[in-house]
């Protein structure tokens, strides 16, 4: 637990501060793990309980994000298919799927719609800051000039 706390820190201090992103899960826990860590970070999120509901704020707020942190499996609109839509929506803005468990057809599919990462929920508090800090530090799409 030590080792892991001090490579959360690590990381944390590693990861670019003042980064807005956009996190989706259905599960009020991992919404609220998740957002402390960020925060405590340095990056203002902004949390959702669905996908239809990160589809609003993307839309109401274009261009604000840097990064989409959302969900594997969640009712209504699940994480594969936001991230599908994100990428029409917003193209290039860098998605990190959450997911407690990914079948083959899962990751295939994840690649097919552009997730950069994936973030194992049952080690969120080991692998959350450095998956983000890596993925906001990655190559930049042309028309993601964040």
């Amino acid at each position: 637990p030590a080792a892991a706390a001090d490579g959360a820190e690590s990381a944390a201090d590693a990861l670019p501060r003042g980064h807005r992103l956009l996190l989706v899960d259905d599960d009020d826990v991992v919404r609220l793990v998740a957002s402390a860590l960020l925060e405590r970070a340095g990056c203002g999120v902004t949390a959702v309980g669905s996908g239809d509901s990160a589809l609003e704020r993307l839309s109401a707020e274009p261009r604000s994000w840097q990064l989409l942190l959302t969900d594997l499996h969640m009712p209504g609109l699940d994480g594969l298919d936001l991230a599908q839509r994100v990428s029409t929506i917003e193209p290039g803005l860098p998605t990190v799927l959450l997911s407690g468990n990914l079948s083959d057809a899962d990751r295939a599919r994840a690649l097919a719609c552009g997730v950069r990462a994936l973030v194992h929920k049952e080690r969120i508090a080991e692998e959350l800051l450095p998956t983000v800090s890596a993925v906001l530090s990655g190559p930049r799409t042309e028309t993601n000039g964040r």
